[in-house]
């Protein structure tokens, strides 16, 4: 609850700089924390005032009982208090409810009815007069006869209707929930289903320690306020239970022996796990939200590996999301559509700082793990850490041209770029870049092909040079472009697929291309491998550009310019190789614009763009 005057909470400049640079250490976090509890307090308040001018019964009748039993609580136990209102889903339920009464960005749809949206104040008020053990009776709403509470469990009485409410208590016969229907007990000891129709169960609990270090999650599948991913939860059944254990296991022997102050903010910062579900098989998904600070939406991940992985990429999510609740990063305005390296989707240019942030934590962790394992284990880390460095690096200097950020954001850039600077001159094996730079570029392409749209009179005066015989009207580099919002691809693709098992999972990536498929029902069956793309995994340059070629020609597509552009930069020229890299959506639409006048081939075009001085009829070279 507030207390008198709230503190005024910022971060120096030395604490954004090693924030940046990832020294973030425990006072840092204390001052993250302490800012992000504040944040809801002010929110809770924000929501009371606008509750009273827009709904005043359900602000008299429902709002005003629940904030004094919160009171109440605090006066005995401030620690529980504290402990509910910091806790992610509290802070998603304020945003929420102030987005529908108009008074906060946010979504206004909602599966509730609004009095029920707002009755949850009712829920977490008796949660925390539930853990501190002080006797209340409160109303409160049941959806669809069941009610979560948070950091406690779910009851199941019942109900007659869909929307109804219903009662909770504690008094000396214990805590119980009561609706038109039934009564259920609510179990406070620690016991896991007390009545035997299971109409109670509690929150899941994750734990591990390894090195003397400890780490506590809820996992919560129920509670309605932390299904903001945009993604269906997955139930969590006893066998489930045991996985997710087993996986946070192995993850947090991995976290706090090689990557122990990473595992310490991760312990002090992240509270609660959302299972989701893979939106297609083999297809891993996790997600944070800002306003549910210190929650981390995630599938099940694969392995212990792929789990500390996971927990490191979010948890740097999180601890932006909190700096930028205190220093914004960047100005009013970002909006203007870009390219981030681990998106499928083009991306407005002020939301790059999340992106960045994420993945040069994960580089950092991949350049300590890649010293770690087998030698299979060892060049993973490699690629990750290579491509880590390359497409954080790269992203972080668009956006220090982009003009998008604030006096703090340059500053937070700077230096993020200055550590980046330092892990360039690490020994990396060739092998290792060429593979990491091969799904770069592949990304890169399809991305480029899917979003990047040239001006439609500058490519009619490209097609009118060319036809003339004439050099290019205007120079690559001068044709205009612009950036779509396009819908997402449901999946990947099978090359973009087997690029990165062929670092991750060698085996099963020879078993993929010797079969052109997954075998022995493995993940991914549903993506068949191309026979140009089968080539070109194999290393056979040749064959792959005769199989891309025959694809563009029959119909372009960018699937197989991706290709060809990669394999390019493989067999040359350098020219053509750098028309197809960096323009290839000019070279795609001049082809698809001369297809009626005689279907000239992609290296033709690439190497006309890429030296204006030869004359588009010349023969195409041999390479």
């Amino acid at each position: 609850m507030p207390e008198g005057k709230l503190a005024v909470h910022q971060l120096s400049t030395t604490d954004l700089r090693a924030v940046a640079a990832g020294e973030i250490d425990a006072t840092v976090i204390g001052r993250l924390k302490v800012a992000e509890l504040s944040k809801h307090k002010l929110l809770l308040t924000a929501l009371m005032r606008a509750a009273a001018k827009s709904v005043p019964a359900v602000y008299a009748g429902t709002l005003v009982p629940a904030y004094r039993l919160l009171a109440d609580v605090q006066a005995g136990n401030k620690q529980v208090v504290r402990d509910m209102l910091a806790s992610p889903q509290f802070g998603s339920w304020t945003a929420h409810c102030l987005s529908r009464l108009g008074d906060f960005p946010g979504e206004l749809e909602s599966a509730f009815p609004l009095e029920e949206d707002l009755g949850q104040l009712s829920i977490v008020a008796c949660a925390a007069a539930l853990l501190a053990r002080y006797p209340f009776v409160l109303d409160i709403p049941l959806r669809h006869g069941t009610v979560t509470f948070p950091m406690l469990g779910t009851a199941r009485p019942g109900a007659s209707a869909e929307w109804e409410w219903g009662s909770a208590c504690l008094d000396d016969r214990g805590g119980r929930v009561c609706s038109s229907v039934s009564a259920t007990r609510i179990a406070l000891d620690g016991s896991a289903a007390p009545e035997p129709d299971d109409s109670w169960s509690q929150i899941p609990r994750l734990t591990a320690i390894s090195c003397g270090l400890a780490v506590k999650f809820w996992l919560d599948d129920l509670d309605p306020y932390l299904d903001r991913y945009g993604l269906p939860r997955a139930a969590v059944g006893r066998d489930d239970l045991l996985t997710w254990q087993s996986r946070l296991t192995g993850a947090w022997r991995i976290l706090a022996r090689q990557h122990r102050p990473l595992a310490a903010m991760i312990a002090e910062l992240i509270g609660s796990l959302v299972p989701l579900a893979e939106p297609f098989p083999g297809q891993p998904v996790s997600a944070t939200a800002a306003a549910a600070f210190g929650a981390i939406g995630l599938s099940l991940p694969c392995d212990a590996l792929a789990m500390a992985e996971v927990l490191v990429h979010e948890c740097h999510h999180a601890v932006l999301s909190a700096v930028t609740d205190l220093v914004p990063l960047t100005r009013p305005g970002g909006e203007q559509l870009t390219y981030a390296p681990w998106r499928e989707d083009a991306r407005p240019v002020g939301a790059l700082p999340q992106g960045i942030y994420a993945h040069f934590g994960l580089a950092g962790f991949w350049r300590r793990q890649r010293r770690e394992g087998s030698a299979q284990a060892r060049f993973r880390g490699n690629v990750e850490f290579t491509r880590g460095l390359n497409l954080t690096d790269q992203t972080a200097t668009a956006l220090g041209d982009s003009g998008v950020l604030t006096e703090a954001g340059t500053e937070f850039i700077a230096a993020l770029r200055g550590r980046l600077a330092t892990w360039h001159g690490e020994s990396l094996p060739a092998s290792v870049r060429k593979l990491a730079g091969d799904c770069e570029l592949d990304h890169r392409v399809r991305w480029r092909l899917r979003h990047v749209r040239p001006d439609p009179r500058d490519m009619r005066s490209l097609v009118r040079s060319w036809l003339a015989g004439a050099e290019p009207a205007l120079p690559l580099t001068a044709v205009s472009v612009s950036v779509e919002r396009r819908p997402l691809l449901a999946t990947g693709t099978a090359r973009s697929y087997l690029l990165m098992l062929r670092y991750r999972d060698p085996e099963r990536f020879q078993r993929w291309i010797r079969h052109g498929g997954s075998p022995s029902g493995a993940k991914h069956d549903h993506r068949r491998v191309d026979p140009a793309d089968r080539a070109f995994l194999s290393g056979n340059y040749a064959a792959a550009a005769e199989g891309y070629l025959r694809r563009i020609a029959a119909g372009d597509d960018a699937e197989s310019w991706a290709g060809f552009a990669v394999v390019r930069q493989h067999t040359g020229p350098a020219g053509v190789a750098a028309v197809l890299a960096h323009r290839p959506e000019v070279t795609a639409d001049l082809h698809e614009r001369l297809r009626p006048h005689g279907r000239p081939t992609p290296d033709r075009l690439a190497a006309w763009l890429a030296d204006p001085s030869g004359p588009p009829s010349r023969e195409p070279r041999a390479w």
